[in-house]
């Protein structure tokens, strides 16, 4: 008989250059933008213990569910289920000797993806199969939890249709009824969902082709081609592709380079403006650029423009007119390290 344990090798093998390369890179297996939005928010997240850092990602879960929509919000809860019967389902036919492993170990290794908020010990109020802060980010951890969870929920179905065993008719009439009910639940989630996404969308379109493309567009006329830019809270893509400069950026999505200077800094905003400024005069990084944000309004970001070494070159957009108004004004300063 053929040993499928072989064929799980094969897999694992194909994935373990790739795991390989991405270490060396980043000096972590796991996915670096997600790393780089929880370290430089939360940078004393990496040392937490296992019991801490479930303690926080239990109470992110909980705290993400509460903020979903009522259609979402009644989903998940089904989808956790199904998670749950997919992957004991899976483990327990890969238990049957003439059965293959590898089914199960997909699921298994799938499934794990689902606890990354308790790998990096993440302290924001986000979950990421029940949405929350920054969920965009971790999009792809959302789709695991949806696929494990719907292929779970559909192997409960055909559980219950075994063991009861009900007449063809009326095993037909249950699917026919289980798709309607899958159609509705699409449109009513979709009527939620849909004018959210939209208000996002033209938000951050407007954003790209306005505001941060005025401010890339900028550093490409004034900083000369072998300085570097430091680009905060801005929007690394669009600013980095017009100003066509050597770009760092706060949040560590292509610099990972930073961790090390975040998790010595630990929370204190202080010593994260510090991080930065070290960061940034060790990288010879000669421009900042970033969205003002108003006094208050984001206890999270860590500015460090107000260095006396910082000198502001250019203000882009209107004044804030609240504390809340945090996207109407970019700020570009030339840094003097001397």
């Amino acid at each position: 008989m053929e040993d499928h344990r072989d064929h799980a090798g094969h897999r694992a093998a194909l994935v373990l250059p790739a795991a390989l390369f991405i270490h060396a890179h980043t000096g972590s297996f796991l996915p670096t933008t997600y790393l780089g939005k929880i370290i430089s928010g939360a940078a004393d997240s990496s040392r937490r213990g296992l019991a801490e850092r479930l303690f926080f990602s239990s109470l992110s879960l909980g705290d993400g569910w509460v903020k979903l929509a009522w259609p979402l919000k009644a989903l998940a809860p089904a989808l956790a289920a199904g998670v749950v019967w997919q992957v004991g389902s899976a483990v327990k036919a890969a238990r049957d000797p003439g059965a293959p492993l590898w089914p199960a170990f997909g699921w298994v290794l799938l499934a794990g993806y689902l606890f990354l908020p308790g790998v990096y010990g993440f302290s924001f109020p986000v979950h990421p199969p029940f949405g929350g802060y920054y969920v965009r980010y971790i999009a792809p951890v959302q789709a695991v939890f949806i696929i494990v969870g719907m292929a779970g929920l559909v192997e409960l179905g055909r559980f219950f249709a075994e063991k009861y065993s009900p007449p063809e008719k009326r095993r037909r009439a249950g699917a026919v009824a289980a798709a309607a009910a899958v159609i509705a639940f699409q449109g009513w989630m979709w009527s939620f969902q849909f004018p959210a996404a939209l208000e996002v969308f033209r938000r951050e379109v407007t954003l790209n082709t306005g505001l941060r493309r005025e401010a890339g567009l900028w550093l490409n006329a004034h900083a000369p081609p072998t300085e570097r830019v430091m680009v905060g809270y801005t929007g690394l893509g669009v600013v980095g592709y017009y100003a066509d400069r050597y770009c760092l950026d706060v949040g560590a999505l292509i610099n990972p380079d930073i961790f090390p200077y975040y998790r010595s800094a630990g929370r204190a905003m202080e010593k994260r403006r510090q991080a930065i400024l070290d960061y940034m005069r060790d990288r010879d990084a000669r421009w900042y650029v970033s969205f003002f944000f108003p006094t208050g309004a984001n206890p999270l970001v860590a500015d460090p423009s107000n260095d006396p070494r910082f000198i502001e070159a250019a203000r882009l957009g209107r004044d804030p007119s609240g504390p809340d108004d945090n996207y109407t004004q970019v700020r570009i300063f030339k840094v003097d390290w001397r």
